[in-house]
């Protein structure tokens, strides 16, 4: 991937992650280095999650889901409280994916503290959760590289 490349996905990623999944480049990107998403910011990585969650819902069944967001739950640092990724994705997609303004009191449905909101956004940047991130880009990643996305293949 060149760099001009390069900065035309990540433009893509920026403005819709589905359609950043959905180019060929990431395909290319990821058979040259698998976990080439590690060099992305946290916030590209959110995004590429978001993509990938979206584009994948087509091969989500009752028993099946590539990504299993539905099933993960991340743990919060407040009252116990975890958040399926599912539903954070969809927080973050509202806050344009700026993890430091997540309306986490609308997610959960409490009222929390300013402390407790700041240890919420924090919980997205934690080592834990950075690693919950990098196996579900690699299980997505790897689910996509075996799928033809291509219109062609459509029936």
């Amino acid at each position: 991937m060149t760099h001009h490349e390069l900065e035309h996905w990540l433009a893509d990623l920026e403005r819709c992650p589905a359609a950043a999944v959905e180019n060929p480049l990431l395909l290319q990107r990821y058979q040259q280095d698998p976990a080439f998403f590690t060099t992305l910011c946290l916030r590209q990585r959110w995004q590429l999650l978001a993509g990938l969650h979206i584009t994948l819902l087509d091969y989500t069944s009752a028993s099946y889901s590539p990504m299993g967001l539905e099933a993960e739950r991340l743990p919060l640092p407040v009252r116990q409280l975890t958040i399926p990724l599912a539903q954070l994705i969809d927080a973050l997609t509202v806050a344009d994916f700026a993890l430091d303004q997540v309306a986490w009191d609308e997610e959960l449905a409490l009222q929390l503290s300013e402390p407790e909101q700041a240890a919420c956004d924090q919980v997205l940047a934690a080592p834990q959760s950075v690693a919950l991130l990098h196996t579900l880009l690699s299980r997505g990643l790897a689910f996509l590289a075996n799928c033809d996305l291509s219109k062609d293949s459509q029936i």
